[in-house]
């Protein structure tokens, strides 16, 4: 209660309170000690004396005590202002102080400058600050901070465009707190910062657009190499079985004719069946995938080096001892095996090798792969990717992966791939 009343009221309240028990108390005890009226007036002199030293004592001390009260909260005042003039200053962002009952607000000489205006102190400040708002955001941005008035909200926060001193319209967010008169609730002032993140959202719009055109361009990629590869068992089916099962044809027309064949030509349709047959046996197991959940990685890659080596002999070095399959996902096998796959078949079409080493391994969450022969080799510089590289880039970018060949005529060929996990 006493905390409620200004220092000179408690001041006169205390005065009354130690003058009225004063004389109250005084006269009592002189009426029973005086005798006569030489002595009852020099006792009231007396007592004059006592009482004009005691209130000067009381007025003192009490005083004393209200000036430091007030001189601690105006050095409190002051320093508040020093910080909030150095904040004015260092921040990068627009500072309002708006006294919304007299319409006038005070801002920073950082805001000042970004809207062009004369002076800090600003006069019918909504009418101007309505002014800056985009016009399409201007309806949205006002009913939205007289909703927040019209609540118990102490806290309001928009993002709208401003224009700016040059003419243009900045994207900014606008959040402050509302100061209530404690009994009423009612709205008094609204301090808030304004942020220019017109930047911020550009490189966000930047970023999404990128993301964007990646997507499209891996999708793209995917779809190319999709195609590729369907031209490329095309390929494989016409040049192969096709031209076997045409030979064999024309031997089962000879025979159709009644004319009759050499004993060493006899059996050859019979071969040449059994050739195709095995083309396609091969072509099928390339296409489908291993099944992972029956075998591993290391397993699958054996059997593929196997079917290799029925028709080819090659010496195959595996390397598989530093990988933790357990971490991979059955995508990620099926990634690596294809890897694998394709520059294997690549070095059988093409290198001539008498080796080939393949190493897989892995250290935390990154996967290398490594194919290397010994075979022709080419000049990296003068040839383009064909198909088969292109599918391993392909397969890679959809782990942000990567692929580096190293090659030179007569020192074979190594091909580096590597890829996160995550």
């Amino acid at each position: 209660m006493s905390n409620r009343l200004s220092p000179s009221l408690r001041l006169a309240l205390i005065y009354l309170l130690v003058s009225a028990t004063w004389i109250l108390v005084s006269d009592s005890v002189l009426y029973q000690i005086s005798s006569d009226a030489a002595t009852t007036a020099l006792l009231q002199s007396v007592k004059g004396l006592l009482f004009v030293l005691t209130c000067t004592l009381l007025i003192f001390f009490v005083s004393r005590r209200f000036y430091g009260d007030i001189n601690r909260s105006l050095m409190q005042s002051e320093e508040l202002l020093r910080k909030y003039q150095a904040l004015n200053e260092a921040s990068k962002e627009g500072i309002i102080d708006y006294d919304i009952a007299s319409d006038t607000a005070s801002i920073n000489e950082q805001l000042r400058q970004f809207l062009g205006l004369p002076t800090t102190e600003i006069v019918s400040f909504s009418t101007l600050h309505k002014k800056w708002i985009h016009p399409e955001d201007l309806q949205r941005v006002m009913r939205s901070f007289e909703e927040t008035l019209a609540s118990n909200s102490t806290v309001w926060h928009a993002e709208y465009k401003v224009r700016w001193h040059d003419g243009r319209y900045r994207d900014v967010i606008n959040k402050g707190c509302i100061l209530r008169e404690k009994r009423s609730g009612v709205a008094q002032r609204f301090i808030c910062t304004l942020q220019d993140v017109s930047e911020l959202r550009h490189m966000q719009a930047h970023m999404y657009e990128q993301r964007l055109q990646n997507k499209l361009s891996l999708g793209r990629s995917i779809i190319k190499a999709q195609e590729e590869e369907r031209n490329r068992w095309a390929t494989e089916l016409h040049d192969n079985v096709c031209q076997v099962l045409t030979v064999v044809k024309l031997y089962l027309s000879e025979l159709s004719s009644g004319r009759p064949l050499p004993a060493a030509v006899a059996g050859r349709p019979q071969v040449l069946v059994e050739k195709a047959l095995n083309e396609i046996r091969q072509l099928s197991a390339s296409i489908r995938p291993p099944e992972f959940a029956t075998i591993s990685l290391r397993e699958a890659v054996e059997q593929l080096v196997c079917s290799i080596q029925r028709v080819k002999q090659y010496s195959f070095h595996l390397q598989f001892d530093n990988l933790q399959e357990e971490r991979l996902s059955e995508q990620h096998k099926l990634m690596v095996y294809r890897v694998i796959q394709e520059q294997v078949s690549n070095i059988v079409k093409y290198a001539e090798p008498e080796n080939i080493e393949i190493c897989v391994e892995n250290k935390a969450d990154l996967v290398t792969i490594n194919v290397a022969d010994d075979g022709r080799g080419f000049d990296v510089t003068a040839r383009t990717g064909g198909i088969g590289l292109r599918n391993i880039q392909s397969r890679l970018q959809i782990y942000s992966g990567f692929m580096k060949v190293e090659s030179a005529p007569n020192k074979g060929c190594s091909l580096y791939a590597q890829f996160h996990l995550n």
